[in-house]
Order: C-alpha cells, then sequence, then structure tokens
C-alpha cells in the first residue's frame, strides 16, 4: 500500500502518475481491462461474439435438458445466462460513455443494439417462462435457497413485464405496443425537456421591458455587464428593450440582483415554464401508464409498480412523505426567516435568489480548499479502517486502458490478503465523455458455479478475474473534476457518494449476479451512496482531508438543508399524485397544473402557483412512481450514521455490523431484514406501516 504523501502525488500530480506508470507498467499483450482481444473495437466486436455464442449455447442446454436436475438448475442456469450478456451490455455501457476514441463508441452502440435484440427473444421466451413459472410454484419442493427464491421472483417480475403470463394474443400485444410507447414518449419527454420554453418563431418569445425599471433595480456594476445587444429596436424606442424569454443568463442575473419583486417574478417564471408541447407529452405518457396498470388489472400506476419495493405500497409513500412534510416544515420556514432577514412579507420562490445573494451573514461562508489527493487519501484510510480494506494504485499499459489520466487501484482484504476487487478511476474533466458522474459494474461479484468455472478458465480472453473461484468485480468511477489541486466540496461529496455505489459492488459476496451488489430493490440502491455522503459532511472526516491533525477548522455551514429537503419531498409527491391517478380524464393537461399547483399551495413553502415547470421534470419517466427513493434511502442513512457513526467515523466495529447485516446481501436478502439487523430491531422485519413509521 501506499503512504499517505504519495497517494496524494498519485492523484494530483499528472507528472508524478505518468512516470508512476511508465516506470512499473509490465507491457504485456493485453486490451481494454486485460482483455486480450479487446485491443482494437473489431476486438471489442469479437468479444461480443464469443459472449453471445456462450449465451445461445446456455439457452439451448436449458431449452433441451429434460433430465430430473433440470428444475434445481434452472435458476442457477439463467443466471449464468445472465452474468454473460451482463459481461457485454455493461462493458458497452461503460465504452459509450467514457471512451475518448469515436470507432470504439460507435462499436460498443451497434453491440448494445444487437444484444439487446438477443435479450428482447429471452424475454419473450415461452419456454424459459413455463419452465420459471414451473420452478417458483415448486420452490419448497426444489429446496430453493433464499437467494435463488428471490432471483427467481425477480425474473419472473421481467418476464411479466413483457406481457408473458396473459393468454389472450389481443391483450397481450396491446401490452407489448402500449410498454413500447411509453419507452419511446418516456425518451421524448426527457429530450425535449431541455428544449427553450418559448417559441423563437413568434412574439411569444419576446419580453418588452423598461430600460429605465431595468436600470434602476439593478446595482450599477450588474447592469453595465448585461449581455444585451441594442437592436434597431431600442433605437426607435428607447424607453424599452426587448429581452429574448430563452435568454436564461440575462433573466437570472435580473432575478437575482434586481430590487424590483415584479421584475424578479416575471424572469423566474420565464425560466420555469416548460415547452408547450411537454405537458402535452407528459399527459399522454401518463394515460398510457394508467392504461398498463389497468391491463394487469391495477387500479393505477403506484400499485403496479411498487409491489415489490421496499416501500411496499402507495399507502407507505404517502405516510412517509405526508410525515416528512410535518417534519421538515418548522425547519424550513426558520431558514426563510433567516434568508429574508429584512424582508417583512413572504418570502415568494422568486425572492430566493435575490435574498441569498444580499444576505451577508450567509455570503460570509469560508470556501474550504480541497484538492482531490487528499479527499482520496482520506477515502482510502476511512474505508480501510472501516471494512479492513487496502487500496493499492497500480500501474497500466496504455493498452489496458481508455486514457491516461485513468487510475487503477486493487482493493485487497487485509484480513486475509486476498484481492476482493478492481477500480478505476476516470476523474478528470474530458471532452466527449459524459458529464454526469456515474458508477459502472463491468464486471459483479458472484462466485462461480462449476460450470462457470470450467467456461471462464478455458477462455483465457474473458472481462473476468477469478479468486478463489470467485467472479471479482470491476468497477468504474466516473466524475469531471477540472482541476486536481482546486476541487469543490460537491466535488468530494460525489468521490464520496460513488464510492458507496462501489463499496456495495466490491463487499457484496453471491452466489447469483443477478442480485450482487447494486442489484437490489431500486428504492434501496441509493442507501450506501447517500451513507457515503454522510462521512463526506462529518468534520472530523473533512479535518483530516484539509488539516491533518489541525481540527479548529471553520466549516462550512449547510444554510437551507430543510428547505432542500422540503423541495425534494414536494417533486417525490407530485410524482406519487400524478401516478395515483385512477380515471384518464384526471391527467389531462388542465388537470396536470391544477395538481400541481395545489400541491405547492399545500405544502406552501416557496409554492409555484404561476408556472408548468413539472414539464422539465425528466425524472417523472425515470423514476415513475419511485422519485419518493432518494429521500427514503436518506432518512434511513441519516438514522444509520447516527446509531454506527456519528461519535466516531472510523469505527470498525460499526463498519464490520454494516458490512456483515447490510452490504454484503447486495439484493439477496429482504432489505428489512438487513435493516431489523442494522437497527437490532426485529420488528422491522415486516416493512408495514410500523417500520416505516419508525424510519
Amino acid at each position: 500500500s501506499h503512504s499517505s504523501s504519495e497517494i496524494k502525488k498519485l492523484f494530483n500530480d499528472s507528472t508524478y502518475f505518468k512516470n508512476f506508470n511508465k516506470k512499473n507498467a509490465v507491457s504485456t499483450d493485453v486490451g481494454l481491462f486485460s482483455n486480450k482481444l479487446i485491443t482494437s473495437p473489431e476486438g471489442l466486436y469479437k468479444f461480443y461474439k464469443l459472449y453471445l455464442y456462450k449465451c445461445q449455447h446456455l439457452l439451448k442446454i436449458i431449452h433441451q435438458d429434460q433430465s430430473n436436475k433440470a428444475d434445481t438448475l434452472f435458476i442457477q442456469r439463467i443466471d449464468n445466462l445472465s452474468n454473460n450478456l451482463c459481461k457485454v451490455i455493461d462493458l458497452c455501457e461503460m465504452v459509450r460513455s467514457l471512451h475518448p476514441n469515436e470507432q470504439y463508441v460507435n462499436m460498443a452502440n451497434q453491440i448494445y443494439d444487437e444484444m439487446f435484440e438477443f435479450m428482447n427473444i429471452l424475454n419473450t421466451d415461452i419456454i424459459l417462462y413455463n419452465n420459471l413459472n414451473r420452478v417458483m410454484k415448486n420452490k419448497d419442493r426444489l429446496n430453493l435457497d433464499e437467494e435463488e427464491t428471490i432471483v427467481g421472483q425477480i425474473l419472473l417480475d421481467d418476464f411479466n413485464k413483457s406481457g408473458l403470463f396473459m393468454n389472450d394474443d389481443k391483450i397481450k400485444d396491446q401490452f407489448i405496443t402500449i410498454s413500447s410507447q411509453i419507452s419511446q414518449l418516456g425518451q421524448e419527454f426527457v429530450i425535449s425537456g431541455q428544449e427553450p420554453p418559448f417559441d423563437e418563431q413568434n412574439n411569444d418569445s419576446i419580453w418588452e421591458v423598461s430600460l429605465e425599471q431595468l436600470k434602476k433595480s439593478l446595482p450599477e456594476t450588474v447592469y453595465d455587464n448585461l449581455p444585451m445587444k441594442k437592436t434597431n429596436y431600442l433605437f426607435k424606442n428607447p424607453d424599452k428593450i426587448k429581452l429574448n424569454k430563452n435568454n436564461f443568463f440575462l433573466l437570472y442575473q435580473i432575478n437575482k440582483y434586481s430590487s424590483n419583486e415584479e421584475l424578479r417574478k416575471k424572469t423566474w417564471a420565464y425560466m420555469n415554464m416548460s415547452n408547450g408541447d411537454q405537458i402535452s407529452k407528459l399527459s399522454t405518457l401518463l394515460k398510457l401508464r394508467l392504461r398498463l396498470a389497468n391491463l394487469l388489472n391495477e387500479k393505477n400506476f403506484n400499485s403496479y409498480q411498487l409491489k415489490n419495493k421496499l416501500i411496499g405500497n402507495s399507502d407507505n409513500v404517502k405516510l412517509l412523505l405526508t410525515n416528512l412534510v410535518k417534519d421538515f416544515k418548522p425547519e424550513a420556514t426558520k431558514e426563510l426567516a433567516v434568508l429574508a432577514d429584512d424582508k417583512t412579507s413572504k418570502v415568494n420562490a422568486w425572492d430566493k435568489e435575490y435574498l441569498q445573494q444580499k444576505n451577508l451573514k450567509l455570503n460570509c461562508v469560508p470556501q474550504l480548499k480541497l484538492n482531490l489527493g487528499s479527499v482520496m487519501s482520506e477515502l482510502f484510510y476511512l474505508l480501510s479502517k472501516l471494512y479492513s480494506l487496502k487500496f493499492v494504485v497500480k500501474p497500466m499499459s496504455a493498452k489496458e486502458t481508455w486514457c491516461e489520466s485513468v487510475r487503477k487501484v486493487e482493493i485487497y482484504d487485509t484480513k486475509t490478503d486476498k484481492i476482493k476487487g478492481l477500480l478505476y478511476l476516470d476523474l478528470f474533466h474530458r471532452d466527449y465523455k459524459t458529464p454526469n458522474a456515474s458508477h459502472f459494474t463491468v464486471t459483479t461479484s458472484k462466485k462461480l458455479n462449476d460450470q462457470e468455472i470450467v467456461y471462464e478458465k478455458e477462455d483465457i480472453n474473458a472481462t473476468c478475474i477469478i479468486s478463489d473461484n470467485v467472479q471479482l468485480p470491476i468497477i468504474v468511477i466516473n466524475t469531471s473534476i477540472y482541476d486536481p489541486n482546486s476541487i469543490s466540496k460537491s466535488d468530494m461529496d460525489t468521490i464520496f457518494h460513488e464510492m458507496g455505489h462501489a463499496m456495495h459492488s466490491i463487499l457484496s459476496l453471491t452466489k447469483l449476479q443477478n442480485c450482487s451488489g447494486t442489484r437490489c430493490v431500486a428504492d434501496f440502491v441509493e442507501l450506501p451512496s447517500i451513507l457515503m455522503e454522510l462521512f463526506s459532511s462529518d468534520p472530523k472526516v473533512l479535518a483530516n482531508v484539509i488539516g491533518g491533525e489541525n481540527t479548529d477548522i471553520k466549516l462550512p455551514k449547510e444554510n437551507f438543508k430543510a428547505l432542500e429537503m422540503i423541495q425534494q419531498i414536494k417533486l417525490s409527491l407530485l410524482d406519487y399524485k400524478f401516478h395515483q391517478a385512477t380515471k384518464e380524464s384526471d391527467l389531462d393537461e388542465e388537470k396536470l397544473i391544477t395538481t400541481y399547483h395545489n400541491l405547492e399551495k399545500e405544502v406552501d413553502i416557496l409554492p409555484d402557483t404561476v408556472t408548468n415547470w413539472f414539464g422539465k421534470f425528466g425524472h417523472l419517466f425515470g423514476y415513475g412512481s419511485s422519485y419518493y427513493t432518494y429521500i427514503l434511502d436518506r432518512i434511513i442513512a441519516i438514522k444509520i450514521y447516527e446509531k454506527l457513526f456519528s461519535k466516531n467515523p472510523y469505527n470498525s466495529v460499526s463498519g464490520e455490523l454494516l458490512k456483515d447485516n447490510l452490504l454484503k446481501y447486495g439484493g439477496s436478502r429482504s432489505p428489512w431484514e438487513c435493516l431489523a439487523d442494522v437497527f437490532d430491531n426485529k420488528e422491522l422485519i415486516k416493512g408495514d406501516k410500523k417500520a416505516i413509521e419508525y424510519i
């Protein structure tokens, strides 16, 4: 392992890192992730073809096996098939998101599409479906263990989403058609949400504002630097100026600095309006989802979507969110009072930015001086204490990586000195890679069964590292840091968050890949990552990052935690209400706007009663019925942190408890059972109303 000072140099000093690679890298005949095939885009295609053949061969065995053991081995075989599929699809997802070579990206896109065609064939394979149904009905006789039962149910749910359970072909075709329409329209809704709200082709996009009003209400330095083009129109009518309502930078400057409330309200409204078509698209999308739920004999989309989730049902979602409004509203009201300072009337949504920049007390927050090397050094130290791990930065040959700035880290268990997994850290900003922070599981952790061991040992080209008959996880973390010697607290939070996902993958050990690491119920998956964010804001951890032994450091105060939580609760309530509708008429465009405004009035914290902003809320498609996930996992994470780590964030006993009762299971155990053990409260196992209230 490395000293703290060496880790800092390896992440802060690009020249030092290049020399480290040059001196120590062993030049071997390998490609991407040490895969002998992937030395070119064509090699990536060969790799895909090899694994496609493996999948087809396995499928043939499953179809043809009529022996007594066929049902006993069925879930294991399907999981093997899924493992081979994911090795290709997950690798291609990472390549098309991060690889700087356009030919690699194009090849990854092509493979992704071809592999999905094969997956669609599997998802509509009636033989697999009937066999799985039979196996699950006879699970007790077949002595399936808990992991196999959970994975069997996951696979059955996936098949049911393809409509295979329907005997009526007409209804089945309807189901598949609606599912396809939802997917297509949802993508359009997300993409067009970024379009300007006003149509440039007509006068709707122009706002005539009094020049005198503007000049009077803005600080001189702000006014002089406004990017306004003096058009001919201005000379004809010197009292007014035409502003484009789609010029968000200009609108934001006015909203932030203008002392004229009417101007602030208008600019805020223009910035928060959705493109006209968005509400229409959303209305159609929500109606299609309701039809889909009705086809499955469910009264609304919430009851269809929340069946196998941690939260249990829509009543529990409502209970959670309404209780949280009561909990956070008093504190949010106090935060508004601090924000208002000298403003006696009610604080409106369009006042927030203006009041925030005016309030000198809020603006005297010290900025933390952080660098990437110190953050990584502290992160490795923290995780080594909590989970008995060792982090070793390893040199790489140029062919093993997709970019020379990527750091490779091997992770070892210090108790056994055995390797646990590989981490590739792509932390620096680069054009043409996804700007969104992300975590890619190139391969999952899983125990290999006899058949797989034979396969993998025969195949020297596999993107798979085997240790003690365990397939080791290969994880990629992506962030967009510009300067390693000057990073923000937000950058640090992001790195800790993504490392939380990585630890979930590294520390989980299941025999089936379908429930490994982050492959757990959707409303539990963010828990380990949000928990790691809490470590990143712990004063003891921050003090170590900033000044070593000097703990007398003024840490930045987070001024609007309750307001931010209320905003997330409002979004979750909106998602809940839209998907709780039982009649299509309640999802007409005007009704959606009314529902939105009524919700804002009910919560009554910075209410928006003038715009149709929710047309920009793309997560209504991606999270449909599940946006509460973020809040639920944050509340649970805070409770875990208070119980286990608030006194000592480096507590190894607490770390082992968390690992042994929650992280190691991935998705192979009921989340409520995991939480019951973490909190030492057996009542939580039921996951009922009492459990929600406890959380």
